[in-house]
């Protein structure tokens, strides 16, 4: 079990971080979803990032949240609300950047495993804890990263992702949604607001592009 400490922390938490510091519209367009909408497939992952809630302040970084694409203009996700299968336009609605990511050598069975392992954890609550239960183990509730990461691990793919444990041995510690921009997986679009900070023109084919990306994201956290 978490300790005192961590559920304070975890209802301070849901209680701050819902909060928006903010009313401007999102910085995500309609050309960005025209756009992104042609090269999602299913069980691609989708980094997205609020820079206007008081949890920004929390979970640093041009992506704040970890999402997949289920096919037919869905999502799967947690929220403050638990695992929930939503539209993929309502995220232009809420966020201000987004990246779409591919496993590599990514096989049909995988991507029909990942997705049914998230189907299957719908209506799970969300961990406001912040902390992931041992990897050997099945967790019954899940940070965005966590619900992804396990998805991903269920159907075998490698997201050379490797969680740190805390003190005690039993818990792994928060992955942070950039963690998932590494070798295994494919750039495949990043939103106008995200490349308006990354200067040069590169083409997002280019490898050069796509490790002054990974540049600045690193040092954007």
């Amino acid at each position: 079990k978490a300790s005192i400490f961590h559920k304070i922390m975890a209802n301070i938490i849901f209680a701050v971080g819902i909060i928006k510091f903010t009313r401007r519209k999102s910085f995500l367009t309609k050309k960005d979803y025209r756009r992104s909408k042609r090269h999602l497939e299913r069980g691609d992952l989708i980094l997205v990032g609020n820079h206007r809630q008081v949890s920004s302040f929390f979970i640093r970084g041009i992506a704040t949240h970890v999402i997949l694409y289920d096919g037919k203009n869905k999502i799967i996700h947690t929220t403050g609300d638990g695992v929930e299968k939503i539209s993929y336009k309502d995220l232009f609605d809420e966020y201000d950047t987004l990246i779409i990511l591919r496993p590599k050598n990514f096989s049909k069975e995988q991507i029909e495993s990942t997705l049914s392992f998230a189907k299957e954890q719908i209506d799970k609550p969300f961990n406001y804890e912040l902390l992931h239960l041992s990897p050997k183990e099945d967790p019954d509730k899940f940070s965005c990263t966590q619900f992804v990461h396990s998805a991903y691990r269920h159907a075998g793919v490698d997201t050379d992702i490797r969680s740190s444990m805390d003190n005690s041995g039993l818990f792994a510690m928060p992955i942070h949604p950039t963690k998932f921009i590494n070798d295994k997986f494919k750039v495949i679009f990043i939103s106008k607001s995200i490349k308006k900070h990354v200067h040069g023109g590169f083409r997002l084919n280019s490898r050069l592009y796509r490790n002054k990306l990974l540049e600045y994201i690193l040092n954007f956290s």
